[in-house]
């Protein structure tokens, strides 16, 4: 069933007004958050964070009120509204003053949309001054901010029931997110990237990413009674990886598990790196070795990603942990094996038997037409022989070959293995039992 839409009323301009300068005391009373009681009520966004200039506008009637003194700065019935600059530490509205602020910026109706940076959005905005520039946060209910999340992390047109695994996931790390505040002292709870979960506002909606939101409507996943880090990922390459190895912790229901991500078009892939372009992206994160030497790996988690790897050069070595090494060089994940050829030609010594000799060459004798493989001891005229070695000779580019597995950090729910799983029969509950083992899915 869809969410039920609120009757549509006509207000009077002058009503509209007061009733908007009443809502924006009351938030400010409540201070704009999801309370601990009601932790799946409003979320608020980080959009746009440190900005010199916003940018604002609204696809329908909007106002613009100062939260310090309910005053309204600006009533439009639609359009762009005024830049809005940093001035000493105040906002400063183009062609109306300035204002200590926060503003707020509402919409007349709960079907209008404000936009920002080519999107729209759902609630309303914030804007909040600080020495770096303005900040933009959008305030809206916790259902609503998934509608625009679940599109962003996982491809609306996976199975549904792997998009309400999505959907439980994504509810569940915000809740956990807003429980354990990670930005504490900022005017929002979440950031709208990687950093906490992707989320693109309305613009990204999909009727099948809404409707997996309202099917789990409240589902959330805890253990002990409390909200779960419910990561997830794209692929795993074939097996989910012990969050230890990854981070530190030993959380229960974030072990490695058996996969079902091999549709994945990320499931295996290869780097080759010249040199002098690892030495450079080391470098750039930090990691100025010199003359790459070696690449050394150490202790591998279940899933075959590193947890330790040493980069050996003639100037520094350093040791460091499998996942910065795959953000320095930019790979999709650190189930990795590495090879460093420093160039030259390699050799490879292996039996002949029964081998015919065909020519001599100035290098050796070259065998069975094929002519990087080369017969030791034996003449040069064509004959069988028997219990020689030969010699494999090819010519190598130095160059950094890294063959790898997965996208992302591999712990809790892969992605594509829960559109298998899905593909299979399973369902959500199901799926996200096998992923978060032992936890419990309740509804708030």
């Amino acid at each position: 069933m869809g969410q039920h839409q609120p009757e549509v009323v006509n207000i009077k301009p002058q009503r509209f007004i007061l009733m908007t300068v009443i809502a924006a005391l009351l938030l400010m009373v409540v201070g704009l958050r999801p309370t601990q009681a009601d932790p799946l009520g409003d979320v608020r966004v980080g959009i746009g964070i440190k900005q010199s200039t916003l940018r604002i506008s609204g696809s329908g009637a909007y106002q613009i009120i100062n939260s310090r003194t309910g005053g309204v700065v600006l009533s439009s019935g639609g359009g762009n509204a005024p830049d809005m600059t940093l001035s000493n530490g105040a906002i400063k509205v183009a062609g109306i003053g300035t204002f200590s602020g926060p503003l707020v910026v509402r919409p007349a109706s709960e079907s209008g949309r404000l936009w920002f940076s080519g999107r729209a959005y759902r609630g309303w905005f914030e804007v909040h001054a600080s020495s770096g520039g303005l900040t933009l946060v959008n305030v809206l209910p916790l259902e609503h901010y998934l509608y625009g999340v679940v599109p962003r992390e996982m491809p609306a047109d996976f199975p549904a029931e792997a998009l309400k695994v999505q959907a439980v996931a994504a509810r569940t790390y915000a809740v956990y997110s807003l429980n354990n505040r990670k930005y504490t002292g900022e005017p929002y709870d979440l950031l709208a990237t990687v950093s906490s979960q992707v989320y693109g506002g309305a613009t990204s909606e999909d009727w099948r990413t809404n409707a997996a939101v309202d099917a789990t409507r409240g589902e959330i996943l805890v253990y002990g009674g409390a909200a779960i880090p419910a990561f997830f990922h794209s692929t795993s390459g074939g097996h989910t990886e012990n969050v230890g190895t990854i981070w530190s912790g030993n959380q229960p229901y974030l072990v490695g598990k058996p996969d079902y991500d091999q549709d994945s078009p990320h499931y295996a892939w290869i780097v080759n790196l010249s040199i002098s372009e690892t030495e450079q992206k080391l470098a750039q994160a930090g990691f100025d070795i010199g003359r790459l030497q070696d690449i050394v790996p150490g202790e591998a988690g279940v899933s075959g990603r590193l947890k330790t790897i040493t980069v050996v050069g003639d100037r520094a070595s350093f040791s460091m942990k499998g996942e910065e090494f795959r953000f320095a060089l930019g790979l999709k994940s650190s189930s990795i094996r590495v090879t460093v050829s420093q160039g030259g030609v390699v050799e490879a010594v292996t039996p002949v038997e029964g081998a015919i000799i065909l020519a001599a060459t100035s290098t050796g004798t070259r065998v069975n037409r094929n002519e990087n493989l080369y017969v030791i001891g034996a003449g040069s005229q064509p004959q069988v022989v028997s219990g020689l070695m030969a010699v494999a000779r090819r010519s190598v580019t130095p160059g950094v070959n890294i063959e790898g597995n997965g996208w992302g950090h591999g712990v809790g729910m892969s992605q594509w293995g829960a559109r298998g799983l899905a593909l299979l029969g399973h369902n959500y509950r199901e799926i996200l039992a096998y992923y978060y083992e032992g936890v419990e899915l309740i509804t708030r």
